[in-house]
């Protein structure tokens, strides 16, 4: 005899994986002329930063305290998201750059030929 219960394995992985994506560590924009060369690599450097001290041993018994039941694994992965974005925020500020959060920043210009399309970058996670 089947179980009717059969489905509830399936449900709860694929809920449990619609929270494993990618998210937005933040816009910066060059405060000190820097060259997008040196830009792309110094968010490589501290998005690298930021995932090693989330991944720290204090904010891993953390999130493995709140993550503990299917309630708390919501409030662990934000941690933990809050986390690489604080950390990937001050590297980036000590690099010379200006975060702008993680919301795209609003066009200034209204001629698409003023916009400076390459001084804006973000990094997904």
């Amino acid at each position: 005899m089947k179980t009717k219960l059969g489905w509830v394995a399936p449900v709860a992985a694929a809920l449990l994986c619609t929270a494993c994506g990618s998210f937005q560590l933040g816009y910066v924009k060059p405060s000190q002329g820097q060259s997008r060369e040196l830009m792309n690599s110094d968010m490589l450097f501290c998005k690298d930063q930021a995932k090693t001290e989330s991944e720290s041993g204090g904010n891993q018994a953390t999130e493995f305290l709140l993550g503990a039941t299917l309630v708390g694994y919501p409030a662990a992965r934000q941690h933990n998201i809050d986390n690489q974005r604080a950390a990937y925020r001050v590297c980036m500020e000590q690099r010379g750059y200006e975060y702008l959060g993680t919301e795209p920043p609003a066009r200034q210009a209204t001629n698409p030929s003023q916009l400076n399309r390459s001084a804006l970058f973000h990094l997904p996670n």
